[in-house]
């Protein structure tokens, strides 16, 4: 369209001999062509049935003839014109003259003097020479134009065909809406092939609900230029909405002329689960599931500041099972270790979610208890220690079950205490006076 308009601007400048800025003007306001008048190749011939009559200097330039008698000198026009659009111009001649034809845009391959190969655009008009209807047609040299689209044209091929055989994941997509992707895209998202990735109306189904509102302004963002790129891993679902993960790139590209985002994704679902494993190993005891000593400690150690800053109370419970060594000799190791998983499994059903709870040691636990009084925290233990007194553990093999009992030392965070260790000592000394005086009670030790 913009071409079209371009063509019949150029024509009505050079017939109404229209002044050279205003020309000017013409040029540079349509998008996609040479944008100076100086840079042009153009010029305009004047034929009866391919008969050369006349041609202005700018048509001589352009074909590389010194003077109008050198080019009326051919036999016809045509000899200008590649043989492959000879029916083409005669058919348009003849449908010009009879009134069959309105004057329209038309493409064809011309050859210069030197017999070099110019794609043209060409607007043809009907005028009045000597007397006699003539063909006025105005040429403008658009090789470059076109040699920069198919060089264009190539290269979107060729990156085509590379991401296509990319084992990466690529996607192309216009606000969600893929507009191109490679197969292994399709296997990242569990579909079997391109054709059903572009079935789907959106990919942000594929991104968890919470997510969504961030990858939108995202793609704005990209889109508007407002940031270059993005990098990250994030949490994503396939077509099945099982849970992968994914490192992701992202950019602005034009997209057939249009301003998309393109993302290429590489599959880190295994690596993340195995640094979550890591992570689990680190943080939680293998066996219970429950925080490790350090863990526990860790995060002992913040709340003890958080409630030292707030001045409210803080319980420590240290838990121990009674007669442990006995159930592991008698029953066996394999026996001791279902104790120990079933008596955290039933203690953690008794703590709130602000509890820290975890396994110090062999079978010990320890408990905090922030914003808590130590009446209060007394009557959780007594709790616990009454129901562990009622729990039955069936082994097989055996045909009585486990029953067992559990002895606590409470003790309550002090306005001078700075640490978990002196917290934990106060609490040890009740449990040492628990397990001298019979076990399966609690003692609070205070200060």
């Amino acid at each position: 369209m913009e071409s079209t308009f371009f063509l019949a601007q150029f024509g009505y400048c050079l017939s109404t001999s229209i002044k050279k800025n205003k020309f000017m003007q013409v040029i540079n306001h349509c998008k996609g062509l040479p944008a100076s008048f100086e840079n042009m190749n153009y010029g305009v011939v004047v034929h009866r049935n391919f008969t050369i009559l006349d041609a202005d200097e700018g048509y001589l330039k352009y074909l590389g003839f010194t003077c109008r008698e050198e080019l009326q000198k051919l036999t016809s026009l045509l000899d200008l014109i590649h043989p492959s659009d000879h029916q083409q111009a005669q058919e348009n001649y003849r449908k010009l003259m009879t009134g069959e034809l309105a004057p329209s845009v038309q493409i064809f391959q011309n050859l210069t003097a030197n017999h070099d190969l110019n794609t043209v655009m060409t607007l043809e008009h009907i005028i009045d020479f000597d007397g006699e209807k003539a063909l006025q047609v105005t040429v403008i040299d658009i090789s470059e134009h076109v040699e920069n689209q198919k060089r264009l044209l190539e290269t979107e091929e060729r990156y085509k065909e590379l991401v296509e055989g990319s084992l990466q994941a690529m996607l192309v997509h216009d606000n969600f809406k893929p507009v191109f992707c490679n197969q292994a895209y399709a296997e990242l998202i569990g579909l079997n092939s391109i054709d059903e990735v572009f079935q789907l109306d959106s990919i942000l189904s594929l991104i968890p609900i919470e997510d969504q509102e961030n990858a939108i302004q995202e793609y704005t963002d990209l889109i508007e230029g407002k940031i270059e790129s993005t990098k990250y891993d994030a949490r994503g679902y396939n077509s099945s909405g099982d849970t992968i993960w994914v490192d992701v790139f992202g950019k602005r590209i034009r997209w057939d002329g249009k301003a998309v985002v393109q993302v290429s994704f590489m599959d880190i679902t295994e690596q993340h689960l195995l640094r979550e494993q890591i992570r689990f190993r680190a943080t939680y005891d293998g066996l219970t599931k429950v925080l490790n000593r350090t863990s526990i400690s860790e995060q002992a150690e913040n709340l003890i500041k958080l409630s030292n800053a707030s001045k409210t109370s803080l319980a420590c419970l240290l838990l121990d099972i009674d007669d442990f060594k006995w159930i592991n000799d008698t029953y066996g190791h394999g026996c001791g270790d279902k104790v120990l998983v079933e008596f955290t499994q039933f203690c953690q059903k008794s703590l709130r979610g602000s509890d820290l709870f975890g396994r110090w040691g062999g079978e010990e636990f320890l408990i905090i208890l922030p914003d808590t009084t130590a009446d209060n925290a007394m009557r959780l233990a007594n709790r616990i220690r009454e129901n562990t007194a009622n729990l039955v553990i069936n082994i097989k093999g055996h045909k009585e079950p486990i029953h067992f009992t559990v002895s606590m030392g409470l003790a309550l965070l002090c306005p001078n205490e700075k640490n978990l260790q002196s917290l934990v000592s106060k609490a040890d000394k009740g449990l040492y006076v628990a397990k001298g005086s019979g076990k399966n009670q609690v003692i609070y030790h205070s200060d």
